[in-house]
């Protein structure tokens, strides 16, 4: 009997657990716990700085490829082309030139801390990265501008030629032309640096081929520069370029103000243009599609402000037949900047040796609008014509490997830019190669095939 109670004894003492070891069991399960949820974090925040690298390097070889083209004046903004101006994360992204029109920029917006630091620890392609306006070295492991959870200004500054070992560049705010040459110097049209010259000596001048100009002001805002290149503009401070009776025009238009033909329009208008190709400064009616509530005009143009019927990319058109064909003019005739608003169009195509290319005429942004529809790209005439370095240096030329022949003589739009604000088009019938402004409904459009 006394055996038995024995045995009840042992069994009862060892059927349960006390507190302490329940608290210890608890405790264990909560750091591993934590351990679990900061490494999973960690994980997402290398996927974030991967996955923000990577874009930021696809980005920096289109940028790149533009500047080919033919370099653009020093804050020119850059095409995002396909990738649009979010990245695939949601930050705002914005390509352009730097001061130093030896270097281009990529400026992210609204990036989480935990990603601004890896960025800064890890990314070695670029040769500067600004933070909040503190810049760093890369790469570097000082990253205090990235704060703690908050949301980063970023600025990422690369070579032309995307060579991360080069110089870092100077990126000063200062205006070179408002600094005062010396007697017998002026202000080099493209950099701003006093230069030598016989024939201008007045700071508030700049130099263009033979002779001076006077530096455009408030006052007196234009500077009428017809027929001359988009790029050739003397650079004064405050001064844009701005399209006026088929040629261009140097405006002073102080900031945010903008260019609107041969006027400044006040601020918070914008500059819309018409069906005659002049152009007005209007208020915007609207910021996003939400602002339109009039069926009949259901979408916001994201250019002028204004509410229209019609389309903005390809996906408004519902029809796989269609293609979005932008009104050039709702730009105010700009042959920079892109479009807020078109119409669908149905797809006209006829072959052209080997490519594909549109019936009807178009200008520039609706010819790659025309391709994308195809699933076809923009034909690139840069890697294709064996004397390329001669056409692109001169603007025009012929290029043998683009003759096709039993072609009807034609000109076609390439997606090849010379600069900011003319594309090449060529002749397949001939391999003539020339050039024109972007938003000039003149030419066709030609495709190939992805590569």
């Amino acid at each position: 009997m006394k055996q038995v109670l024995k045995a009840q004894t042992v069994l009862s003492s060892d059927a349960g657990r006390s507190m302490v070891e329940m608290l210890g069991t608890l405790a264990i399960m909560g750091v591993l716990s934590i351990g679990g949820i900061a490494g999973y974090r960690y994980a997402m925040d290398k996927y974030r700085v991967n996955e923000t690298m990577d874009e930021l390097n696809r980005r920096a070889i289109m940028y790149a490829i533009q500047l080919e083209q033919g370099v653009p004046a020093s804050g020119t903004v850059l095409s995002n082309g396909e990738f649009g101006p979010k990245t695939t994360l949601g930050y705002g992204v914005e390509g352009y030139v730097s001061s130093d029109t030896g270097y281009f920029e990529i400026a992210l917006k609204e990036v989480p801390s935990s990603v601004c630091r890896g960025l800064v620890r890890d990314y070695t392609s670029p040769v500067l990265i600004d933070v909040n306006g503190t810049e760093y070295e890369t790469p570097s492991d000082e990253w205090e501008a990235c704060g703690e959870d908050v949301l980063s200004e970023m600025a990422f500054v690369y070579t032309q030629d995307l060579d991360a070992s080069g110089d870092v560049p100077e990126r000063g705010q200062d205006d070179p032309f408002s600094t005062p040459c010396e007697e017998g110097f002026y202000h080099d049209v493209n950099t701003g640096k006093c230069v030598k010259d016989t024939v201008c000596t007045n700071k508030d001048q700049f130099f263009v081929g033979t002779q001076c100009y006077d530096c455009p002001t408030e006052d007196n805002p234009v500077v009428d520069v017809f027929g001359w290149s988009v790029t050739s503009c003397g650079k004064c401070s405050h001064n844009v370029v701005s399209p006026y009776m088929g040629g261009y025009a140097c405006l002073y238009c102080p900031a945010p103000r903008v260019a609107c033909e041969a006027v400044c329009c006040a601020e918070g208008q914008v500059c819309r243009g018409t069906v005659w190709g002049t152009a007005e400064c209007v208020t915007p009616a609207c910021t996003s599609d939400s602002d339109c509530t009039d069926a009949s005009t259901p979408l916001c143009d994201t250019v002028t402000g204004q509410c229209f019927a019609g389309c903005r990319t390809n996906d408004d058109c519902p029809d796989s037949n269609t293609f979005c064909d932008l009104d050039a003019s709702s730009t105010g005739s700009s042959c920079t900047q892109e479009p807020g608003q078109g119409r669908c169009r149905s797809i006209s195509k006829q072959p052209v040796g080997a490519y594909v290319g549109s019936k009807d005429i178009i200008n520039w942004w609706s010819a790659r609008n025309f391709c994308d529809a195809l699933d076809k790209s923009m034909i690139d005439i840069s890697g294709k014509c064996s004397n390329w370095a001669d056409i692109k240096a001169s603007g025009f030329g012929t290029c043998t490997e683009m003759q096709i022949s039993g072609v009807s003589s034609s000109h076609y739009w390439t997606k090849t830019l010379r600069n900011s604000c003319h594309a090449f088009v060529v002749n397949p019938n001939d391999g003539y190669v020339g050039g024109d402004k972007r938003n000039v409904y003149g030419y066709q459009a030609l495709c190939e095939e992805r590569g």
